[in-house]
């Protein structure tokens, strides 16, 4: 075998080497793409809950001071329901906020399941005399 075949051979395995090189490459960064996509989802879906379980949290102390102003501050009544209701909606938007993301349909199905336990706050003034 001459040296200019050789070359050649040596040539072609090299460009060869070379296109399956790119062809990782091009496949590695789409899974990169594809992860780092994956990663912000779960990273607004967590920051959602987080703001969302502080405001369940406040939410509830809410309630408890809308019992307690209904029996012994009428007074503050009407400020504390408004308090309620505006904390009630923020907790809705959060909980609105993941239903968009496009998380497990397991997370989905309990997310839609707040909707009547927050609707029960919304008539919390009509309720408590």
């Amino acid at each position: 075998m001459s040296l200019k075949y050789k070359f050649l051979g040596i040539g072609a395995i090299s460009s060869l080497l070379a296109i399956i090189l790119a062809i990782m490459s091009i496949v590695g960064e789409l899974q990169f793409t594809k992860l780092i996509a994956e990663s912000e989802t779960a990273s607004l879906g967590l920051r959602n809950h987080m703001y969302g379980d502080m405001l369940h949290d406040g939410l509830r102390s809410d309630v408890y001071r809308a019992l307690y102003a209904a029996e012994n501050a009428p007074k503050e009544r009407a400020t504390v329901f408004a308090e309620v209701k505006e904390h009630a909606e923020l907790f809705r938007n959060s909980v609105a906020s993941n239903k968009k993301l496009p998380l497990s349909e397991r997370v989905k199905k309990v997310l839609f399941e707040l909707d009547q336990p927050l609707g029960r706050v919304d008539k919390l003034d009509s309720q408590i005399i």
